[in-house]
């Protein structure tokens, strides 16, 4: 398809033919089935977890996250990594200890040191080709820890315009709120394609699964390993 050109799209998307003959630059809409790759987003802020089995859920939507991207680099495509997440490398530099964490565990025993995270940049892998984004995806997942800082809408709001539109913005969510759904909706409209996980959800699955349908945004939900199968096929 084709809309109005806006600030931030890359020139490679602009439609000349479109353009010209309206005298405006236009560009293209990429129908999903042409995007190749995906910028995989993980909510890991601290209070959208909140409830049973939080700890279970999180490490679940690691799991799905590092599977995703391991299906994708596979496949020789484009991918990345952001997260509002805290990274405890970074948690780390900042602390007057020399210990470094060898495992998730003591990750997180060293996060727990920091009494304020909110002002940690959020957690980044640029996307790109190749098994090195794979990697750094894969060492940033491993040092990943819950956040006080920014909720993802908030995050999305700030850092979307730096994304880019050719990827599939890939949500992996434990919940969605109202803030997160306008957020979601303007990126679909701003003409990404978006995917959302929905992580063990069962009480808000049918609601998100209807609210997100009217705005054409495909979501999964996600309870257990076994349904892994429908992210990677």
């Amino acid at each position: 398809g084709v809309r109005e050109y806006r600030h931030g799209d890359p020139l490679r998307r602009v439609h000349w033919k479109a353009s010209a003959r309206t005298g405006q630059l236009h560009a293209k809409i990429y129908d999903p089935s042409s995007v190749l790759g995906a910028n995989i987003i993980l909510d890991f802020h601290d209070a959208a977890w909140e409830g049973e089995r939080k700890e279970q859920r999180s490490e679940f939507a690691v799991t799905v996250a590092a599977s995703l991207a391991s299906h994708l680099a596979a496949r020789g495509v484009d991918l990345g990594l952001v997260s509002n997440g805290v990274d405890a490398a970074d948690v780390t530099h900042t602390e007057p200890i020399s210990i470094e964490a060898t495992n998730r565990d003591e990750a997180r025993k060293l996060v727990d040191q920091r009494k304020e995270t909110s002002r940690l940049r959020p957690v980044e892998v640029p996307v790109r080709r190749g098994n090195e984004s794979l990697t750094l995806i894969m060492e940033s997942l491993a040092r990943l820890e819950f956040s006080h800082g920014l909720a993802l809408s908030d995050m999305v709001a700030q850092e979307h315009s730096k994304w880019p539109r050719e990827e599939t913005a890939a949500f992996i969510i434990p919940a969605m709120s109202n803030d997160l759904f306008r957020e979601i909706s303007r990126l679909k409209s701003n003409g990404f394609s978006v995917l959302v996980l929905l992580i063990d959800q069962r009480n808000q699955a049918p609601a998100v699964m209807s609210a997100l349908a009217g705005v054409r945004i495909p979501v999964l939900h996600l309870v257990s390993e076994a349904d892994l199968q429908n992210v990677v096929v």
